[in-house]
């Protein structure tokens, strides 16, 4: 029961990570309160958190010399829950735009961690399947918290930050179930140092897999309700639909993950790439709103699929002190392939804009990445061999 619990506690701090996009339904409202401001402006408050994330991330190693993981994770969930509830009891525009500032901070300091702590107290199976449970758990964590605070803006748009009260409760949990790792003075020294170069390289490469799959992902989200609505193909309400069922089947993903490792090993990165792009074809040609739906869910499981087998290369690869390093800048690819999707999008845009366009694009790129994955992988065998 202590193991099994200390596995719940663990996965618990991946639930909140993608949380600051959770109030984005409280925005209408949200525009009306804060109606003297332009409604960019208001926007704002909603992605402000994703550039402190990125901040916290980019100065992960130095932190790493300050905090060790237990001070780091517990100083950001005390951030998350505090800031993030400042709204209910302060509307001013500026002491939102200060807490969602702290609330960005907050989840960074436990991103990587969240990440790189699995692949750090587990091995074998047991942290295949944990890596898997772990996509599983942000993807049920961000839709639970989405789904709360639809009902909660009913009553008032300042309720919705109360989500934030949840990372009280995984702090509890964490401090009662995850019993404290010390590491020697060695490692924590060598949390704070630079990687070395043929690590900084590998993490990079890994970092532009996730950053590209994350745009791809985000381009999804941006592009299918148009695709829906603008091509006749439904409603926006069956466009909501779609994209719902899209973020839901990645918990299907997290759970099969471990048998499709087995299955497939080290060719599972490059094969999923290779499935992205067919699902990025299926999207570019749908002319049947069933046709795009089944794409879209396609897309969807590998997505996560890709996110999984990419963290767990990383874990297989890194030494244990530079792995939280190596997490911090994959995490950055992540957040930089989703703030540059719609840059990404008005790029394609200067060629064409319709839509069989953008996604062959992409379904093109997708196969680039897959032979860059199998041929890495051909590398790495030849040079064990030799």
């Amino acid at each position: 029961m202590k193991v099994f619990l200390e596995k719940i506690s663990v996965l618990a701090l991946s639930s909140m990570l993608v949380s600051a996009f959770s109030v984005s339904s409280a925005l209408p409202s949200m525009l009306d309160y804060f109606h003297s401001y332009p409604a960019e402006q208001v926007e704002l408050l909603i992605s402000t958190p994703s550039f402190f994330v990125l901040l916290v991330l980019v100065l992960n190693r130095q932190l790493n010399w300050l905090l060790n993981e237990r001070q780091m994770i517990v100083t950001g969930l005390l951030m998350m829950s505090m800031a993030g509830m400042l709204p209910q009891v302060l509307q001013g525009y500026g002491f939102v735009f200060l807490s969602r500032i702290f609330l960005g901070m907050g989840i960074g300091l436990i991103n990587a961690k969240a990440i790189s702590m699995i692949s750090e107290r587990y091995e074998g199976t047991e942290r295949i399947q944990m890596l898997g449970f772990r996509g599983s758990s942000e993807v049920v964590g961000s839709a639970f918290l989405t789904m709360l605070v639809g009902q909660l803006i009913k009553f008032k748009w300042t309720y919705a930050f109360t989500i934030y009260s949840f990372a009280l409760l995984v702090l509890l949990f964490y401090l009662f179930f995850v019993p404290n790792q010390i590491k020697s003075r060695q490692d924590q020294v060598q949390l704070g140092e630079r990687l070395p170069v043929r690590f900084r390289y590998e993490s990079a490469r890994l970092a532009l897999f996730a950053g590209w799959n994350v745009c791809i992902s985000s381009c999804i989200s941006l592009r299918v309700p148009l695709m829906v609505t603008q091509g006749s193909l439904g409603t926006a309400s069956a466009a909501s639909v779609i994209l719902g069922l899209y973020q839901i089947v990645g918990i299907v993903s997290g759970l099969v993950f471990a048998p499709l490792l087995r299955r497939f090993g080290s060719r599972l990165l490059g094969l999923s790439y290779l499935a992205l792009g067919l699902s990025s074809l299926g999207i570019a040609f749908s002319s049947d709103l069933s046709v795009l739906a089944i794409a879209v869910l396609g897309a969807g499981f590998v997505n996560s699929v890709l996110m999984t087998a990419i963290f767990h290369q990383l874990a297989e690869e890194m030494p244990a002190p530079l792995l939280n390093s190596a997490t911090a800048v994959v995490l950055i690819g992540c957040n930089l392939g989703g703030a540059l999707s719609p840059y990404v999008l008005k790029g394609i845009g200067l060629i064409g804009e319709s839509y069989s366009l953008i996604f062959s694009l992409f379904a093109i790129s997708c196969l680039v990445f897959a032979i860059f994955a199998i041929r890495m992988k051909n590398r790495r065998k030849f040079d064990a061999v030799g």
